[in-house]
Parts: structure tokens; sequence; C-alpha cells
């Protein structure tokens, strides 16, 4: 019962997540002309992912997931190969979505004190991506042991770290993860309540990023099932539930990471789904720079700068009536298609600022 639901389980992601990033990518470059390196990033996480989903299946249709006894002889290799090359590429896919994530965010605040922030979690990221691939390649030497022991655990003793050691490891950087993924998903809400906006919109503009906390959910889950591996003997009937959780903290992570598009997608084919706020009501940028030259009506709200240092044009954003047929037009094409989806289009331009 659990093999096919760890099968199923991934098949239908791959499925659904090529949907979601198609949706990202075609909003990004389609629409709004504006991709850049966090969906360049993002793509290489979704392809990390969909290889790993493909190996889990592989491993869990030769066995993972049985007990010791009942895995035929002929099968360890396979899925043992599959399993190892799904490890590995698990902590290559968990470090690329969370980079996509971060350089997202670079895109969205360019205060020195958020760069930090972002900075000091990519490194933590990376370290902990690192340590993770780095462990599950030489868990023994020579590393082929992993998938060529055939079962004889006399052989796989002698070649590969103690079970004791590896939980150590797995304790640590399980507990790091959770952490470091709600630094992630909290750090931009600060940024979002500076912005001069409609109580709502901030609220709207919060529950996006707060969407990653379901990620962080599945992250616990998966950190309680590597905490079971340590007390049960037959550990390769347990890795198959365990998998489900793995795999569904990444495909989370890629779903709330792609979010934000889905509104310049609905916008652009669907926008009665929007519904009558967003058919009422318009938000226009307008610019005190040298080239700004935009008509303002009289219900704007000026947006200050983010900081003192901060090289963006000032800008105010308005809300127009349409019902009245009342509406300020400003010309500058907005630069990153991600805060479409988040904030007001007007105020694009300013999330991602460009110098003068």
């Amino acid at each position: 019962m659990t093999q096919r639901a760890c099968i199923g389980f991934n098949a239908s992601f791959i499925i659904f997540i090529v949907f979601v990033i198609g949706i990202r990518l075609y909003s990004r470059y389609g629409i709004t002309k504006s991709g850049g390196p966090d969906d360049i990033v993002m793509v290489a996480g979704t392809i990390a992912t969909i290889i790993m989903s493909i190996c889990i299946i592989i491993s869990v249709s030769n066995g993972l997931g049985l007990i010791i006894a009942d895995i035929p002889p002929e099968s360890w290799k396979p899925m043992l190969l599959s399993f190892w090359i799904s490890r590995v590429f698990y902590a290559l896919a968990l470090m690329l979505v969370k980079i996509a994530l971060l350089l997202f965010y670079l895109r969205l605040d360019h205060r020195p004190r958020m760069r930090w922030i972002v900075f000091g979690l990519m490194a933590v990221v990376i370290a902990t991506g690192i340590a993770h691939a780095g462990i599950s390649i030489f868990e023994c030497s020579p590393p082929a042991i992993f998938w060529t022991f055939g079962g004889n655990f006399r052989i796989f003793g002698e070649h590969c770290m103690t079970a004791a050691t590896q939980q150590k490891f797995w304790d640590a950087t399980g507990a790091i993860v959770v952490v470091t993924d709600l630094c992630l998903w909290l750090c931009p809400l600060p940024m979002v309540w500076s912005l001069q906006l409609p109580i709502r919109q901030k609220i709207a503009v919060s529950a996006v990023f707060a969407l990653g906390i379901v990620s962080v959910a599945a992250a616990c889950t998966r950190f309680y099932y590597v905490r079971k591996l340590a007390s049960t003997k037959e550990i390769y009937q347990q890795f198959a539930e365990s998998l489900i959780w793995y795999s569904l903290e990444i495909y989370l992570a890629i779903f709330c990471g792609c979010t934000s598009a889905f509104k310049v997608f609905l916008r652009k084919h669907f926008p009665s789904l929007l519904g009558s706020l967003a058919s009422k009501t318009r938000y226009v940028l307008g610019s005190s720079g040298k080239n700004g030259n935009v008509r303002m009506t009289a219900s704007s709200f000026p947006m200050q700068n983010l900081s003192g240092r901060h090289t963006g044009r000032r800008t105010t954003i308005t809300a127009v009536d349409t019902r009245e047929g009342s509406e300020a037009r400003n010309e500058v094409p907005p630069t990153n298609d991600s805060e479409e989806a988040i904030v007001p289009k007007a105020s694009t331009t300013d999330w991602d600022t460009r110098k003068e």
C-alpha cells in the first residue's frame, strides 16, 4: 500500500509541477517579459526534483518499501542505486529551490539589511546542501558499496558509516533545515509591512509568503519520519513512507515559490476569476524622477524610499476608480513580474529598482 502511494504521489506531482513551472515561465517571459536569475535557478531546482522523483519511483518499484526478507536478490542493486541517486538530487533540488526564493527576495528589497539577511540565509542553505549531498554520496567508501552490498550487512558495516553516526548528522541537519525554512519564509514580511499599502493589500501579500509555512510543516513531518528510522530494523520498509514527505517538502516549496506568477496569468487569460475588487480598482505608478511625467489623481499614497541609501526612484501608488472613467497612465514597464501577483501592478518598478 505504501509503495503504491509513493509511486502514485511522485508520478502525479511530476505532472503537476511541470504545469506550475510552465505557468511561471509563461508569465515571466511571455507576459511581463521580465525573467531573472531566480527563474533560471527555480527551473534547475524543478528538474532536479523531477529526477529525484523518477529515481524514487524506480527504487520503490524494485523493492524499497518491503521488509528485507521479501526483497528479491536481483533487485538490491537497482533499488539501492536509484535510491542513492534520489538522495543526492534531493539535496541539490532543495538547495536550488531555496536559492531561487532568496534571489527573488533580492529583487524585491535592495536595502543593505535585507541583503545581508538574504546572503546569510543563502550561505546556510548552500552549506547545508553541500553537507547533505556529501554525506549521501560518501556514506560508504567506496560509494559503490552502497548499492552493491546485496543485502550483506557485514560488508555494509565494514565500509559504511554506522547508523548512530548517520542519525546524529540527520538530526542536526533536520533541525537546521526547519529553522532555516522558517526564516526563509518569514523574512520578507517586515519588508511588506513597511510599504505604504492598504492594510488589506499588506495582508494579501503576507499571505502569499505565509504559504511557505505549509512547506515547513512538510519538513517537520519528514524530520519525524527520519527520527523513526533510528528505532526500526526494517529500515528499507520505512523509507518508502518517509520519501513521500521528502518529495512533498520540495514540491510545496516550488509551488509556493511560483504562486506569485499565477495572478499575472489569471489577469491575462481569466480576468473574471480575480473578482470584483480586481475589476474595480487599478493601481498606477507615478514617478518624481527626471523622466517621470505622470498625471496623478487625488487618491494617491506616496511610497517611501526603503532606505536613505536606496537608489531607486521615489514612487507613488495611485488608486483609480475605473467606474468613473478616471485613470492615470504610466508608460514605465514593470521590471519584475513576481510582484505583479503580490503587490499592485504599478509598484513593480519600485520593487525592482533601476539606477537612473
